[in-house]
């Protein structure tokens, strides 16, 4: 398969791998995936806790060690949804409360951005 117009990234487009199932997808990682995304969800490995976390990372630095592949080549992330704080009752009861929406297939990826910036805006204005 050939890309038109060819990707800007070279020699290829980085390729990510979520999930954290042990015998099969962080074997593909250590195999093909330049990035390796856990999450505390299902589908990002249900790796809710560090001992979950440094778990998931030594099958994954097995599975790199297996196959020959330097553990440090493997870039690890991990998904999380950030969550607001306030040092008082009142000053919570004063944060407006939102609903965002993510970004899917038919909304652009900025539009989380957007939605972070119309937050913050308003979080200024309560304070």
């Amino acid at each position: 398969m050939t890309l038109q117009p060819p990707p800007v990234q070279q020699p290829y487009v980085p390729v990510v791998v979520a999930g954290g199932g042990k015998r099969t997808t962080l074997r593909l990682v250590a195999q093909y995936a330049d990035a390796s995304n856990l999450a505390a969800e299902n589908w990002g490995g249900a790796a809710a806790t560090d001992a979950d976390v440094r778990q998931k990372y030594e099958v994954l630095q097995a599975h790199c060690a297996a196959l020959g592949r330097p553990y440090a080549s493997v870039l690890r992330t991990y998904h999380f949804v950030p969550t607001l704080l306030a040092s008082t009752l009142r000053s919570l009861s004063s944060i407006p409360t939102h609903s965002a929406c993510w970004p899917s297939e038919s909304s652009p990826p900025w539009s989380a951005l957007e939605q972070f910036e119309a937050i913050a805006a308003d979080l200024a204005l309560a304070n």
